[in-house]
């Protein structure tokens, strides 16, 4: 299997532009690049009080918290 990636978004910084315009070349990139692919999309977030992280595919969320 080839791993096929696109990094135009790196271009942007994000201190700099609108997450607007960030997000509009993101549903571009989407649409016409990946048509067919299923979405897949992840967080993760630690802080001192413990770590969470978030997966997202089509109406399934999974979220778990430790404490």
């Amino acid at each position: 299997m080839q791993l096929k990636l696109n990094t135009k978004l790196l271009s942007f910084n994000k201190h700099e532009i609108d997450h607007k315009i960030i997000i509009s070349h993101f549903i571009i990139i989407i649409q016409f690049n990946f048509p067919n692919h299923a979405q897949i999309y992840t967080d993760v977030s630690k802080s001192d009080q413990g770590i969470g992280f978030a997966i997202i595919c089509n109406q399934t969320v999974i979220k778990h918290i430790y404490f």
